[in-house]
């Protein structure tokens, strides 16, 4: 009887001993495997801005990435090419800020990005293909250091994109300011056959980027 429970604990042990290897393997087989890697080069808009020493993205926590969830705040669905990006315009924030708040954190700027209208798929009668729609990113420039405000997407001169936008009902930047709906979730650069972003990393039917508020 001894001997019995001797090698039934044995193999207990055995046993126990063989699901940790296994779970050490499994979990060092998963950190050392490497991250998904992107399909698409991302947008780089300190190229619009040589005077300065970098540009630097925040980063932003949203309810949702999906712009489905709130299409029905999106104005302007369209398919465009970027034309030009604004240097930077200050902008007063009418929330009282201490003295000195600039000096430190940095000026509010409010950068214009203008886009040609390529296809429209949701649109107020205000834009048609061929026209300029101007969306407007925010951030701080402080010293020669531009921060964007978390969650903006970023644009390059010349490239094709899809953006989702809306405009900002309280006027707080300027009287109707456009802006891309969920930020670097709502604009899709296109590359190839594929629309990309933060969340399409591997790509997305040009299509259905596109039809996404529909």
């Amino acid at each position: 009887m001894e001997k019995n429970k001797i090698l039934l604990m044995s193999l207990v042990i055995s046993a126990i001993a063989g699901t940790s290897i296994i779970a050490t393997s499994m979990f060092n087989e998963e950190s050392v495997h490497p991250m998904q890697e992107l399909g698409y080069t991302p947008s780089d808009i300190s190229k619009a801005f040589p005077q300065l020493d970098g540009v630097k993205q925040g980063e932003a926590s949203w309810s949702t990435t999906n712009i489905k969830d709130v299409k029905n705040e999106v104005q302007y669905s369209i398919r465009g090419n970027v034309v030009s990006i604004g240097q930077g315009e200050d902008w007063t924030d009418p929330t009282s800020r201490p003295e000195n708040y600039d000096s430190i954190f940095g000026k509010n700027v409010k950068i214009p990005i203008n886009i040609e209208v390529l296809e429209i798929k949701k649109t107020k009668s205000d834009v048609k293909v061929g026209d300029i729609i101007t969306v407007t990113l925010t951030g701080k420039l402080l010293e020669k250091t531009l921060y964007l405000d978390g969650g903006e997407p970023q644009f390059e001169v010349s490239e094709e994109v899809i953006v989702h936008i809306a405009t900002d009902p309280n006027d707080i930047i300027g009287k109707d300011t456009k802006y891309v709906k969920l930020g670097e979730y709502g604009k899709y650069k296109i590359e190839g056959d594929k629309a990309f972003n933060s969340k399409y990393i591997q790509g997305k039917n040009i299509a259905e980027a596109l039809n996404e508020t529909q």
